[in-house]
């Protein structure tokens, strides 16, 4: 009977391929997007008056047609960083199991976004972090 997937042989090449192939262009995007991330982290964050908008200010191009990307999905997404990532996050874990909860659900959340983007744009006017996708 044909063995098929159970083949020796084919589990053999498939082990091959992944080590020699595909590790290694794993292992690069992940430190360019570690370097990046740090480059990003160690700069200092915008201050708060220059973070602010004018209420009164309007859209200079509000006349203008919508791009076909507001139809779609954007390629952007700003996401806040996890607690664990700031400053203060070994200090002041969250006490209910609730906060508990969500803050591990954001954080790997965070982490899934992180490795699906493609770039890392920089942070927004709240002081997330923007991550860039392909389309």
């Amino acid at each position: 009977m044909a063995k098929g997937l159970r083949s020796s042989s084919i589990k053999t090449n498939r082990k091959k391929l992944r080590t020699r192939v595909f590790a290694p262009v794993e292992v690069a995007r992940t430190e360019r997007l570690s370097a990046k991330l740090l480059e990003l982290a160690s700069q200092p964050r915008p201050a708060k008056a220059e973070m602010e908008i004018d209420a009164d200010e309007a859209p200079k191009d509000a006349d203008a047609p919508q791009d076909p990307q507001a139809e779609g999905l954007s390629p952007c997404i700003s996401w806040s960083l996890p607690r664990s990532l700031s400053s203060d996050g070994a200090e002041t874990p969250p006490e209910s199991p609730m906060e508990k909860q969500k803050a591990q659900f954001d954080e790997d959340m965070f982490y899934t976004l992180l490795g699906v983007s493609s770039d890392i744009v920089g942070f927004d006017i709240r002081g997330d972090l923007r991550l860039a996708f392909d389309r």
